[in-house]
């Protein structure tokens, strides 16, 4: 028996024990401070004052999570007794992904279509529809750019990771378990000489195939992990000096770094290794004055909301411009004062989210396991 987390990693409401591998996992409690470091990388990259290098790299973290995540649960609930066959599996999955993003997300939507309409609220433009009411942003972004998405662009990674589970249970459970690795790291390869043969295009990321590589080594993560075999006791014992020596390799490249077909490969090929490692430190634990951040509560509260987080962080700033333009156009705030402000509206606003319109979703969750 083992303490337990839903499948997006939140803890359930109320302490609880159940055997693994019934579409949960064993409470891993740094994973969602792993989720909180992400989510601050993204907010700073899209609404800090001056530009900060490189935290755009939290989208990638969240995608190894998510791998690891998809794939573990998976896994688990198809070595769980008794057995259930894979399509009854594969339904329920995609139902309990449904109850946990769908709600709030298309609630986001309807919101600004209405604002748009019946509050002159113009961030919203007719020609998002039909691509961001079908997860489908991600091809948008990729053939407009995010500056024609506006304060929306962000929800291209949404779209990458709903079209991910769309395809991958069938793929990992119709897959006999010896070809898993094989067909996992020929997913991140593939990913790799794609990017590699598209470097020139900006958006190449936005494209599901140029995300295979950050989902595929989460995923290849899980599978070493469900096995509990000696590969992943090795990896636990060596966690902390190969994230030291994947991060150092990491910063390394990116300041030798030049645009061209090689070194775009190799700085993907760097950055999975890291998001890998920093994934693999984060489920067995960090040690010493990490460790007391990463296991604190807030860490992991706000770990617990930030999908909330990551949905409304990009309208905020519009809108507050908005309105300050209308209250009082003279009012200026030095940037990291207006960056503090919109970090706690953003985070009042998800954490309301979470309790009230996520939460009463999650709870159905429990009738498809």
């Amino acid at each position: 028996m083992a303490t337990t987390t839903l499948t997006d990693g939140s803890q359930p409401s109320g302490a609880m024990s159940v055997p693994i591998g019934k579409s949960r996992i064993e409470y891993l409690p740094q994973l969602d401070s792993l989720r909180t470091l992400a989510v601050i990388m993204t907010l700073l990259a899209h609404t800090a004052p001056v530009m900060i290098p490189y935290m755009h790299y939290g989208v990638p973290i969240f995608f190894t999570i998510s791998g690891f995540l998809i794939t573990t649960i998976l896994l688990n609930t198809a070595n769980a007794t008794p057995p259930r066959s894979r399509p009854y599996i594969i339904k329920n999955f995609v139902v309990r992904r449904a109850l946990r993003l769908f709600p709030v997300y298309y609630l986001f939507l309807v919101f600004f279509w209405f604002a748009k309409n019946h509050l002159s609220l113009f961030l919203w433009k007719d020609e998002f529809t039909p691509y961001f009411f079908t997860y489908t942003a991600n091809i948008y972004v990729f053939k407009f750019t995010s500056g024609a998405a506006g304060c929306f662009a962000h929800l291209w990674s949404l779209s990458v990771e709903e079209q991910f589970y769309l395809f991958w249970p069938w793929i990992l459970l119709y897959c006999p378990s010896r070809y898993r690795i094989p067909v996992i790291v020929g997913m991140i390869s593939f990913a790799l000489i794609f990017v590699c043969c598209n470097y020139k295009n900006d958006y190449i990321g936005s494209l599901p195939f140029g995300q295979f590589h950050n989902l595929g080594v989460g995923a290849l993560l899980a599978v070493f992990y469900v096995k509990n075999a000696a590969v992943i006791r090795w990896l636990k014992d060596k966690r902390h000096l190969l994230f030291l020596l994947t991060f150092v390799h990491l910063i390394f490249v990116l300041i030798i770094f030049h645009q061209s077909a090689f070194f775009s490969f190799y700085r993907e090929l760097s950055l999975c290794s890291c998001t890998f490692s920093i994934v693999l430190v984060s489920i067995f634990g960090w040690k010493g004055f990490m460790g007391y951040i990463m296991g604190s509560r807030p860490m992991r509260y706000i770990g617990t909301i930030s999908y909330g987080i990551y949905l409304y962080h990009m309208p905020v700033p519009y809108i507050w411009r908005l309105v300050m333009a209308r209250l009082d156009p003279n009012l200026h705030l030095n940037g990291w004062v207006l960056t503090g402000i919109w970090f706690g509206i953003i985070v009042l606003i998800a954490a309301v989210s979470y309790k009230y319109i996520e939460t009463p979703f999650l709870k159905l969750k429990s009738y498809f396991v």
